[in-house]
């Protein structure tokens, strides 16, 4: 994950979202209540949202037929959470909240890019390569 990536997608705006009554997403996962840590300040977001659990909002391991690990996948549980319905007589729930497409496409294209980003060794400078560029390689022939 790239903080500059993270910034230049739109995901600092992220705690920022509003619920439909109860006010911006920041009032409730400020501090990573429930999973999700969305403070103001978006180096704290990203820095935080890097470790477990947090990082489950946005990929997720996924695996082969015998069970073994195979590779990282989306989450969407950010988008997807807005989707879901409280259970009838259910308390606690969730407070409504609607994604922009605009928010939905900063998610998207900021897990996107940082999991290119993993496949090619460029996490660090943020650096997008296309998974389709063959094996990166050194100024020796090797593996940078």
């Amino acid at each position: 994950m790239n903080f500059d990536v993270f910034v230049g997608t739109g995901m600092g705006n992220l705690p920022f979202m509003q619920t439909d009554f109860d006010g911006p997403c920041t009032g409730c996962h400020s501090k990573g209540q429930a999973g999700l840590w969305l403070a103001a300040d978006p180096t704290l977001t990203f820095e935080s949202m890097k470790k477990f659990p947090y990082i489950q909002k946005f990929v997720v391991g996924r695996v082969d037929g015998d069970g073994n690990f195979k590779d990282l996948v989306p989450a969407g549980r950010i988008v997807d959470k807005a989707g879901e319905a409280c259970p009838p007589g259910a308390d606690g729930c969730h407070p409504l909240f609607g994604v922009s497409d605009e928010m939905k496409a900063s998610v998207e294209q900021f897990v996107s890019i940082t999991l290119q980003n993993l496949a090619a060794h460029t996490c660090e400078n943020g650096i997008v390569s296309s998974q389709d560029a063959g094996p990166l390689t050194g100024p020796d022939g090797g593996t940078p």
